[in-house]
């Protein structure tokens, strides 16, 4: 900071003119601080405040269809993907809803759930997301585990008739004949939100670039749970208690690692 002495005054006048500069100068840093502190407030009630018949809407929508009840996604196909997240919903959708013509994965360590792709003729494209699907919804993510084995078989080739003198425990099923490898498969998974259908939804990279407004990649072991939450917050104005419902519901865990963040074409699913 430069200060200027006139010559031409007494001591005391350069002295009284600086001094009445520090007071111009102190009044504008304390208006200043005062405009920062209005500004953070505004953001912090923005922050606090959501959209509550945005979120209502989205809550319906978890109502709307038979597979929300299930972990649930679909191919860029269109293809209907469902899955169990635990042994009684494993119990379910197999014994409810798989047919002989469906294609069933599971990843090749215990602990994983059975995932249904409900396409009797599925290209490679969809055998290919739908096994992103099962590494993920698999003790692979949980373990931190970054790569895992999957396999495929028909809908017939699935039992629940233990061999003679073996019990199957509820969730449990017999894979008979051949298995269809996909070796070293990446455990990571997409997750994001169609504000045009008020849904979440959560599947591989490709669908969810297609039927997404906003997404995020994931990884397994990282702490950025409250990221997501917060920049999910900031993209849809749906109150936050409800967005950590849905991230906990969708999610194959809550620790998990963001790598990559993308806006998609928010596209309209599938009505299978």
């Amino acid at each position: 900071m430069e200060i200027r002495i006139d010559l031409n005054k007494s001591l005391y006048e350069n002295l009284g003119e600086l001094y009445d500069e520090l007071k111009k100068l102190k009044r504008k840093r304390e208006n200043l601080v005062k405009k920062i502190e209005e500004q953070k407030n505004i953001v912090q009630k923005k922050q606090k405040s959501f959209d509550a018949k945005l979120t209502l809407e989205f809550i319906k929508k978890e109502d709307s269809d038979w597979f929300r009840k299930f972990g649930w996604s679909f191919t860029t196909e269109g293809s209907l993907i469902i899955f169990g997240k635990d042994s009684e919903m494993n119990e379910i959708i197999v014994k409810k809803y798989l047919r002989d013509d469906d294609i069933v994965f599971h990843a090749d360590i215990q602990g994983a759930g059975f995932v249904i792709l409900k396409n009797n003729d599925p290209s490679p494209g969809e055998i290919e997301q739908a096994k992103y699907v099962s590494a993920a919804f698999s003790k692979a993510w949980k373990k931190g585990i970054f790569s895992v084995d999957v396999y495929y078989v028909k809908g017939e080739q699935v039992s629940k008739t233990p061999p003679p003198g073996q019990y199957l425990p509820k969730g449990a099923f017999m894979i008979y004949g051949e298995r269809n490898y996909l070796k070293n498969t990446p455990v990571r998974i997409s997750f994001g939100v169609n504000l045009d259908e008020k849904t979440f939804f959560i599947g591989p990279y490709e669908a969810c670039k297609k039927y997404c407004t906003v997404f995020w990649s994931l990884m397994p072991a990282g702490g950025d749970y409250r990221k997501l939450v917060q920049d999910i917050q900031k993209e849809t104005s749906l109150s936050k208690k409800f967005i950590e419902t849905m991230v906990a519901k969708y999610l194959p865990s809550t620790k998990f690692r963001i790598y990559k963040k993308e806006y998609g074409s928010s596209e309209l699913l599938p009505r299978p």
